[in-house]
């Protein structure tokens, strides 16, 4: 959970800076004829991203979707390909790809920035936490039986702790008897 906590501040201020994103940014950011280098690599990783061709033309594309900001809002993070992951890395490390870089030239193509950033950080965290999952998983499982086959046993002492009392009841009632 430590580790997860990590990645979750990032990503949701990666989702917040998406849902800070207009159509009009969308629109700015298409706009460029030539684009500056820091918003060019980064709709560069968001076409790596998306599994699509990464230029200028298929970015274009891809901010023409009247559905972009829904499918970044809606990635699938939990399942991102490792041939995605691996190809963003080179982004990743990009000096006109960094958060500070991107800001300083557009504000639209400061919250996609982040978005990849943020997934990135994620994949890396869910990779390390998904293997401790799966244990706990495991673990809370044979727990989970463990406690059920302990309930079996405390019902069957009880039962049996019942009969002693019924027939120590019994029994003194006899010696009881006998003695009067």
């Amino acid at each position: 959970q430590a580790e997860l906590d990590v990645a979750m501040p990032a990503l949701q201020a990666a989702v917040k800076a998406l849902d800070s994103l207009t159509k009009n940014d969308i629109v700015e950011v298409k706009a460029f004829k030539s684009p500056p280098l820091a918003v060019k690599v980064t709709m560069e990783g968001i076409c790596i991203m998306l599994e699509r061709k990464p230029d200028w033309d298929e970015a274009k594309k891809v901010l023409g979707d009247s559905q972009f900001l829904d499918k970044l809002k809606s990635y699938d993070k939990d399942n991102m390909k490792e041939a995605v992951i691996k190809k963003i890395q080179k982004y990743i490390v990009e000096p006109n790809m960094q958060i500070e870089v991107v800001t300083k030239v557009s504000s639209a193509a400061k919250g996609l920035c982040m978005w990849i950033h943020a997934m990135n950080v994620y994949h890396k965290v869910a990779k390390e936490v998904g293997p401790k999952r799966e244990k706990v998983q495991k673990l809370t499982e044979q727990l989970n039986a463990a406690n059920a086959s302990l309930k079996e046993k405390q019902d069957a002492l009880q039962a049996v702790m019942d009969k002693v009392q019924s027939l120590q009841e019994q029994c003194d009632a006899t010696v009881a008897e006998k003695t009067k």
